[in-house]
């Protein structure tokens, strides 16, 4: 399952490093640089969201169970 998170997150990465230009939402002209893309951090905002974002779903994972003992 990890595994297939980083590649997932890598590929977001780098699509926003060839595509930053062409995305979608269009960055706002004549803005500075963050609030030309303050719609595109808004929109990343739910991977992080604390109570329904991406990192809220990894934190209620059950990654391993321990074992019984006896």
């Amino acid at each position: 399952r990890l595994a297939g998170l980083a590649h997932g997150l890598t590929l977001v990465a780098r699509t926003f490093d060839q595509h930053w230009e062409t995305m979608h939402p269009a960055l706002r002209p004549g803005a500075s640089p963050r609030d030309a893309a303050l719609r595109r951090i808004n929109a990343l905002l739910d991977l992080q969201n604390g109570q329904d974002g991406l990192l809220a779903d990894l934190r209620k994972m059950t990654f391993f169970a321990p074992r019984p003992i006896g």
